[in-house]
């Protein structure tokens, strides 16, 4: 994984494009809109889609900026409507594939950009198919048949799309699974409590051998945190090395938030603690975090 400071979902959008006689800025490979907006939606272009032995390969992967300095791309694409919880992937003849969560058990991050979605073999059924024209009967009976007899559906994202994007979308995407998934682990008392995303294999990269899996940093150089505000639930990740200051001004940003005094973290007796200083801070990782990754709340 490449380095930066934050990973959070919703982010603040651009001012959209007006109607007009100017030509349009350059069309980026991928955009996250903000979910306030209509039609919230993350959009990542793809070089490569394959499930079993069907594969599509996108023909813009050496794509040259036009004159008028409009970047053009073209399917195959990934679509993640978050506020539905569900996937689209858009096939080069502008085919459609809808995949709820639902149907899907976990999803892994490999290297040069790749993902999968692993499936759920009993929630395949849940998956829906929208055709136009350029599909004959064989072709839909082609991509259904491989669909249902894979296992996963790999995804390699097109060049120009950031990692930070794909980071953000996955860390999202594995937090909804694994809370649909309701996976649960023995507390220190005994308690069953749900099992935390952050097991997961996302953030992870596979080397040659399945069984081993490998960090893209160090473990120290990297700090996750679960943000609770009012309703919502937010992922960030940090550099490690940043203080308690300039983590508070990210969030802040982030969630277009006044300037925050405090945060709250819990302990062992599930009550709440408030972090208002950089010493307070470091308290709550030693005592409070684990394997780097801190749940922290705004009132």
């Amino acid at each position: 994984m490449e380095e930066y400071e934050e990973t959070y979902f919703i982010t603040k959008p651009p001012e959209p494009p007006s109607y007009s006689s100017t030509p349009l800025p350059t069309v980026g490979p991928s955009y996250i809109r903000n979910w306030q907006t209509e039609g919230a939606c993350a959009q990542l272009y793809l070089s490569k889609l394959q499930f079993s032995e069907f594969k599509e390969h996108s023909n813009n992967n050496n794509n040259e900026c036009s004159n008028n300095s409009i970047c053009r791309y073209s399917p195959p694409k990934f679509r993640y409507r978050y506020l539905k919880e569900g996937i689209v992937l858009y096939l080069l003849n502008n085919g459609q594939i809808f995949i709820p969560l639902q149907a899907l058990s976990r999803i892994e991050k490999g290297k040069n950009k790749e993902v999968k979605l692993i499936l759920k073999e009993d929630k395949k059924k849940l998956i829906e198919y929208c055709w136009n024209d350029n599909y004959t009967h064989g072709k839909k009976v082609v991509i259904k048949e491989n669909m249902r007899a894979s296992q996963h559906i790999l995804l390699k994202f097109h060049k120009d799309v950031p990692i930070k994007e794909i980071d953000i979308v996955g860390l999202h995407i594995d937090y909804l699974i694994n809370k649909n998934n309701l996976r649960t682990s023995l507390g220190s008392d005994g308690e069953i409590v749900p099992q935390s995303s952050w097991n997961s294999s996302w953030g992870l990269l596979k080397n040659d051998n399945p069984e081993i899996f490998i960090k893209s940093n160090n473990d120290n150089e990297e700090l996750v945190i679960k943000f609770h505000i009012h309703d919502e639930i937010r992922i960030f990740l940090f550099n490690n090395s940043l203080q308690f200051q300039e983590i508070k001004e990210h969030i802040e940003e982030a969630c277009n938030l006044p300037i925050i005094r405090k945060l709250k973290y819990k302990d062992d007796d599930d009550e709440f603690i408030t972090i208002s200083s950089q010493d307070e801070f470091k308290i709550a990782l030693t005592l409070y975090s684990k394997n780097n990754k801190l749940e922290m709340w705004y009132f």
